[in-house]
Order: structure tokens, then C-alpha cells, then sequence
């Protein structure tokens, strides 16, 4: 029995190095994947955010611009409408006027 034992373990220490070589290999395969190989990459790296980063402002500033011209317009709108409200009121008040003249006329 011992000897079974004995055997077992030499043929569990004998297959345990290959596996822990290939487990190694593996983390050390997936930690450089995670890195960046050079300098050149970092940079690449950056560049590629301050380049989102731009467009990402730029289309703010797209939306920004088409919002003042929607406000504008609606103001320029507001503007002739409030213009049409002041000549009708004066219209009003210049009818306001006559059919008042004409009643006293009336009733004399």
C-alpha cells in the first residue's frame, strides 16, 4: 500500500509541473495582452481619446448653435406677433373711439 502511495505521489508531482507551466504561461500571455507593448501605443492610446473627446465637444457645439438659431427665430417670431398685437389694439381703440363719437352723436 505504501508503495501505491508513494507512486501516486511521484506521478501527481511529475503532472503538476507541466500544468502549473502551462497556467503561468497563460496569466503572463493574458497580463501582457492587457498592457501596452510601447510607448507608441500609450500615445496612440491618447490620441485616440483627446480625439473623441473633440468630436464629442464639437457636436455640443453643433447642438448649441442650432438651439440659438431655433431661439432666434422664435424671438423674431415673437416680435412680429407682438408688432401685429399693437396694431390691432390701436385699430381696436381707433373702433372703440368711432362707435363711442357715433353714440353720442346718436343720441343727440
Amino acid at each position: 500500500m505504501g508503495i501505491g502511495l508513494l507512486a501516486g505521489c511521484l506521478i501527481g508531482l511529475i503532472a503538476v509541473h507541466p500544468v502549473h507551466n502551462r497556467a503561468v504561461r497563460l496569466t503572463v500571455r493574458r497580463l501582457e495582452a492587457a498592457l501596452p507593448q510601447s510607448i507608441a501605443e500609450i500615445q496612440a492610446e491618447k490620441d485616440l481619446l483627446r480625439a473623441e473627446f473633440a468630436m464629442a465637444v464639437r457636436r455640443r457645439e453643433i447642438i448649441i448653435e442650432q438651439l440659438r438659431n431655433k431661439t432666434a427665430g422664435q424671438l423674431v417670431e415673437l416680435g412680429r406677433k407682438g408688432d401685429l398685437i399693437k396694431q390691432l389694439k390701436v385699430e381696436r381703440d381707433g373702433l372703440k373711439v368711432e362707435v363711442v363719437g357715433s353714440g353720442r352723436r346718436s343720441m343727440r
